[in-house]
């Protein structure tokens, strides 16, 4: 998530948007039972439309105006009769995956337990598009790499569709999806397929012949905390460290651009400082070549992107181009929202009106332009992406490819490439459902040359995913293969 300095509720958006959707914690008095009358439903969604046309940053950067309209008509009318906070939440969601911003969400007034009794009873990881299970609530051995072809006669691939249509990606990005099935495959299955008693799993391990499966379902969500990569790193007080596994090499990893301090120039302080002694002890070593691990870095701060590009910049760059906004106008929902009337105009008074009728936002330190830090790293650099680098990551990444900077390897990175929204956030609660909506109030325009795949986000110049036995067995692919490359490209 590409956040200012300061920002608004800014963590707890980043929790919502990256952890908790499609359910929240619970912040209105309703229940899964509660059903609301036509007209009931017609006002929360009136302000739903609202919000978005009036708001929303780039609401037909990806689907087109009409198309929109036509959708948003054809969804009112089936308000016609009562319907259940659950089920008009499902109305919402398919609407919202459309817009094409990972950082827009809707969610439950309440706990997913409230909604979901019974879960799929194993963990999946998703691979070259296909659902293995890599936990099941019994610890079975025999399943455990199984790839799953089907779920009580559904085609993972029909599911995996379906599922698609309630999860919010940046364009026509499909990494970032994946990635939200990876950790909550369970939890969209319940809420947009079915809760059955039973399941009936067809699966295909190596080259034994397909088999099938009946798993009673579990009354509580299948994890594992120790399985491949992702999670067997090994824990640090920072999300961020260097490593020289040789004398030639140096590994800079930031799994996150943000610290868990209480103050916001604490937390620029330390940043700046761990940038600072990496790249003098780089200098120091003279480090030829350097690794930046970015896999794990789902976003943080938008300027901290920007100070770890002028490490690797050769002149002086821009990094936004601009800053789009909608309105500097009051809003007649604000009442509704987590903004006070006085919060709101203090913020919009950073807002410019262009000849030609537009907004934009202007107080942002990535629209100025930005400087080379004295001991940036003048050799090739190598980044490791993929599909949970999104807004702050993704922004970087964007940045360091356009200037021909990195050599990429992995998956395509989760966030955009082009534009990224984000910024200051608006949550709004429906009065009546109170289903919640999320929305941010700026799309960031990178300075960056036209994508060559619009709607993506930066691809790999290799694309480098494990298979499901790599992955259990934690074998850094992505880097082994780096590290093979560099000692390649030396010779």
């Amino acid at each position: 998530m590409a956040l200012p300095l300061p920002m608004k509720s800014a963590l707890v958006v980043l929790v919502i948007l990256l952890t908790l959707l499609p359910t929240h914690a619970q912040t209105a008095k309703t229940t899964p039972e509660n059903a609301f009358t036509p007209q009931q439903l017609q006002q929360d969604f009136g302000l739903t439309r609202q919000l978005f046309e009036m708001m929303h940053p780039a609401l037909y950067d990806v689907i087109a105006k009409e198309k929109l309209d036509r959708l948003w008509d054809s969804t009112s009318r089936l308000l016609d009769h009562k319907l259940t906070a659950f089920e008009f939440f499902n109305l919402l969601s398919p609407i919202i995956s459309q817009l094409g911003c990972g950082h827009t969400g809707v969610g439950l007034p309440t706990s997913e337990r409230e909604y979901i009794n019974r879960y799929v009873p194993v963990k999946v990881k998703f691979l070259r598009g296909k659902a293995y299970i890599i936990a099941d609530q019994d610890n079975d051995p025999s399943l455990l790499g199984s790839e799953v072809l089907s779920i009580n006669g559904q085609p993972m691939t029909v599911i995996t569709a379906e599922l698609f249509k309630h999860i919010s990606t940046d364009g026509i990005n499909s990494a970032n999806r994946y990635f939200h099935l990876d950790n909550k495959f369970d939890l969209y299955y319940g809420l947009h397929i079915a809760q059955p008693d039973t399941f009936r799993l067809l699966i295909r391990s190596g080259n034994k012949p397909d088999s099938v499966v009946i798993l009673p379902a579990t009354t509580k969500r299948v994890t594992r905390s120790k399985v491949g990569l992702i999670s067997s790193s090994p824990k640090r007080d920072r999300p961020f460290s260097i490593s020289l596994p040789n004398a030639e090499t140096a590994v800079l990893t930031i799994d996150q651009f943000y610290i868990a301090l209480d103050d916001d120039k604490s937390k620029e302080t330390v940043y700046k400082q761990f940038l600072d002694s990496c790249f003098t002890l780089i200098r120091q070593k003279q480090v030829r070549n350097l690794v930046i691990d970015l896999r794990k870095n789902s976003g943080g701060y938008g300027t901290w992107g920007a100070w770890l590009y002028a490490y690797l910049a050769e002149k002086p760059f821009n990094y936004y181009k601009e800053a789009v906004v909608t309105t500097n106008q009051d809003l007649p929902f604000i009442q509704y929202t987590d903004w006070k009337q006085t919060e709101y105009r203090d913020y919009v008074k950073d807002i410019t009106k262009t000849p030609s009728g537009q907004y934009r936002w202007t107080a942002h330190d990535n629209l100025k332009m930005q400087q080379p830090q004295p001991t940036r790293f003048n050799g090739p650099v190598y980044i490791l992406i993929g599909r949970k680098c999104f807004s702050t990551t993704a922004e970087f990444c964007a940045v360091a490819y356009s200037n021909k900077r990195a050599t990429f390897i992995g998956e395509e990175t989760g966030g955009g490439y082009y534009s990224i929204n984000g910024g200051d956030m608006m949550e709004m609660i429906l009065p009546n459902t109170k289903v919640k909506l999320v929305i941010p109030m700026r799309k960031y325009v990178m300075a960056v040359e036209s994508p060559s795949s619009p709607g993506h986000g930066t691809l790999p110049d290799y694309w480098i995913e494990p298979t499901i036995s790599e992955f259990l067995s934690g074998k850094d692919v992505e880097m082994n293969f780096t590290l093979a490359l560099i000692k390649k490209n030396r010779k």
